[in-house]
């Protein structure tokens, strides 16, 4: 029987990946105001939240790994709204740092 876990995973493995001209493209349209953009960016970097989350709510030995990949989200969005570059690799870098800020809340 497949979980809400699962079916949250099979999800967003199914969601196309952030490149970087998809990222430079969509950061532009949401520095100017246009707050869909921030969301396709969510979608498109996901994985990342839900890897984080995942690990963290192990590490915890936390029986409900989707509270952990909620604050994993809430990290994520907070890494779209205070990122000042442009490049992905960079934002993903800065993206796990701002999830990780959010996970510690679990413990």
């Amino acid at each position: 029987m497949e979980t809400a876990l699962d079916t949250y995973r099979n999800q967003v493995t199914r969601l196309p990946l952030c490149d970087a001209t998809f990222f430079a493209e969509a950061m532009a349209r949401y520095r100017a105001r246009d707050e869909s953009a921030a969301r396709d960016i969510s979608g498109r970097c996901l994985r990342v939240a839900l890897r984080l989350g995942e690990e963290r709510a192990r590490q915890l030995g936390s029986p409900d790994i989707l509270d952990a990949v909620q604050e994993a989200n809430r990290g994520l969005w907070k890494a779209i709204t205070t990122f000042a570059g442009n490049d992905v690799d960079e934002f993903l870098t800065y993206a796990q740092a701002r999830i990780q800020e959010h996970l510690p809340a679990l413990a």
